[in-house]
């Protein structure tokens, strides 16, 4: 099939963007969006058995992240199954596609509706056996890097080989069409800056695709979140990760932690530092995908990691699960880094409590 590169990329990271893992490895390692650590809970979760043996603190939502939680449509007791949320998702990405399939009409160009463009992994955490703050997770789990604890490979939906229902049209097109034909799907093109990074993806620029994410932001709520009148708002909200980040208190804690982890090699980073590896391993680099040259190798770039690779990449995990763990406990960083965060989000809804509510207003009235 002969795609422009850039087209390639950007329905890649369209199909990234509606991935979604409920499941999430806890780590002292950094606050989320709305300064808490809530979001990314590491208590334990429903079904899980309890365990002898040390545990970390609970980490609950803040009063600030319970609110974002609202404005953004996560429910954090949602009931749900996980079959129910694909449901939800193919209900939502069905309604998008006939939007974008309406809208290219009205530029001139046939778009047949794409409904098997998402990838979902989706866990009620019923899944795990152990709870996911204590050591045992570690000792068994690693940070669930390479380990698959939630049972993603059991229960994330199989749409089988993905084909994309418009490769005959574009395929058909002269390169002067098929730019067209993008840019009208897609929005024009961008690039980086002069330090390499890539500006965020704005919906409102984003041609047929974003307009319909705009339209029916089902569960990701990108027109609920990225709306103007909220901007200035939101900007305060991301803000306050720095804020806490920059907190004395937070500072001592992290320091302390790396001065524990040195002896093992590591930093409080080690996670993430592992999934990159993981990726890498499984997936490649960006740098590699963003400089392939799909004209010449159309089906990219095939990974297929040695068994033996993959076993010594799961002990390294492990190994380091277990010493992250026993360094968060000695140092108590997870509760310093809640207390902190839970502190700043109650200072934050007190100033801007009227400024939330309407926020979240707006958001309900969008969905």
């Amino acid at each position: 099939m002969r795609l422009h590169k850039r087209y390639v990329a950007i329905t890649g990271a369209a199909v990234a963007v509606l991935a979604l893992t409920a499941g999430c490895s806890s780590e002292a390692d950094g606050a989320d969006a709305s300064g808490g650590q809530g979001a990314a809970s590491g208590g334990q979760e429903p079904g899980a058995q309890a365990v002898d043996g040390p545990t970390l603190p609970e980490w609950t939502l803040g009063p600030l992240d319970e609110i974002m939680n609202e404005i953004h449509g996560w429910d954090a007791t949602d009931a749900m199954s996980a079959e129910d949320h694909m449901a939800q998702f193919d209900y939502d990405n069905q309604r998008r596609e006939e939007f974008i399939a309406a809208c290219m009409a009205e530029l001139g160009f046939d778009y047949i509706p794409n409904t098997n463009n998402v990838s979902i992994m989706i866990s009620d955490g019923s899944q795990l056996s152990v709870p996911l703050n204590s050591r045992q997770f570690a000792e068994t789990y690693g940070f669930g890097i390479s380990t698959d604890p939630w049972g993603h490979d059991s229960i994330s939906r199989d749409y089988g080989e993905w084909e994309d229902p418009n490769a005959a049209l574009t395929e058909a097109m002269s390169e002067a069409e098929l730019n067209a034909y993008i840019e009208a799907l897609w929005g024009a093109a961008t690039e980086p800056d002069e330090d390499g990074n890539w500006p965020e993806w704005d919906p409102a620029n984003a041609g047929c695709s974003g307009a319909a994410f705009l339209e029916y932001p089902g569960t990701i709520t990108i027109g609920a979140v990225d709306i103007d009148q909220f901007a200035a708002l939101q900007d305060e909200v991301w803000g306050l990760w720095e804020v806490a980040e920059n907190d004395p208190r937070v500072v001592s804690a992290r320091a302390q932690l790396d001065s524990c982890l040195a002896p093992f090699g590591i930093d409080r980073h080690i996670s993430e530092a592992m999934w990159s590896q993981w990726s890498e391993m499984n997936w490649g680099s960006d740098e590699l995908w963003q400089n392939w040259d799909f004209d010449a190798y159309p089906e990219g770039p095939v990974f297929d990691p040695d068994p033996a690779d993959i076993a010594d990449f799961t002990e390294r995990e492990i190994a380091n699960a277990v010493a992250f763990f026993d360094c968060s406990l000695e140092t108590n960083v997870d509760q310093i880094l809640m207390d902190v965060n839970y502190e700043i989000q109650q200072d934050f809804v007190n100033l801007h409590q009227a400024e939330l509510d309407a926020w979240l207003e707006h958001a309900n009235s969008t969905r």
